[in-house]
């Protein structure tokens, strides 16, 4: 998953090779106008700047900001899937920011020889949040009986971007192995299920989902059954 364009100024896209960077629109003109992130003196200030947004392997959207320089704006923008950047042709630019899509958290700033005095330097101001991790799928445990009752425990997992929610989902089959339907739908990780008799002679299993501002990500435990009386 990578991506590279060149940015020739205003909506001028050109040598576009795949789907991660996507040019931001402004409303009106052609230029955004963003908070300065460097010189801070107690106020706003605002720049005139190009928007891109970018979509990384693991979900995370993250926006690259660059400013509006005078000169050539002619901007070689590359993309390795995670996050890293580089810009082969900078034509005026002096610096860039990789910057939250939600909030004005500054990941990393790239500046160039005018800023640097050299090579190109790259700050990393805060790392990468992570995506959802799952570290195990989850159990049902307790007599498989009906009129017993089990415990359901969801999977363990870490990491998430942005809003995070999380659905436990008893599920059942036939089989074991497909087919499956839902029992009853909690949001806390261990819960408690009494084994009616219309579960005799099935299977089930917890589905962990949780749903973060990448979308969903799903965790099945192994099936356990089938169910008697």
């Amino acid at each position: 998953m990578a991506d590279k364009l060149t940015y020739k100024g205003g909506a001028t896209v050109v040598g576009h090779t795949g789907t991660e960077i996507e040019l931001v629109r402004p409303s009106k003109g052609s230029m955004h106008r963003f908070p300065r992130w460097w010189n801070r003196k107690g106020t706003v200030a605002y720049i005139e700047c190009a928007i891109f947004k970018v979509t990384l392997a693991s979900g995370l959207v993250v926006r690259l900001v660059v400013p509006s320089e005078a000169g050539s704006r002619t901007l070689e923008i590359r993309h390795d899937g995670n996050g890293n950047f580089t810009f082969p042709i900078k034509g005026s630019t002096e610096r860039i920011a990789v910057i939250a899509e939600s909030d004005s958290s500054i990941y990393r700033e790239y500046q160039f020889s005018k800023i640097s005095g050299g090579s190109m330097l790259t700050r990393t101001l805060n790392a990468y949040p992570a995506g959802v991790t799952f570290s195990d799928g989850g159990s049902i445990t307790g007599t498989l009986e009906v009129g017993e009752t089990i415990t359901i425990n969801g999977a363990s997992y870490s990491g998430g971007f942005g809003s995070i929610t999380a659905s436990y989902v008893l599920q059942k089959s036939d089989t074991g192995s497909g087919g499956w339907t839902t029992v009853a739908v909690t949001s806390s990780a261990t819960s408690t299920h009494s084994l009616a008799a219309g579960l005799d002679t099935k299977y089930l299993r917890v589905s962990t989902q949780i749903t973060d501002d990448s979308g969903l990500q799903t965790r099945n435990s192994a099936s356990v059954g089938p169910i008697t009386t």
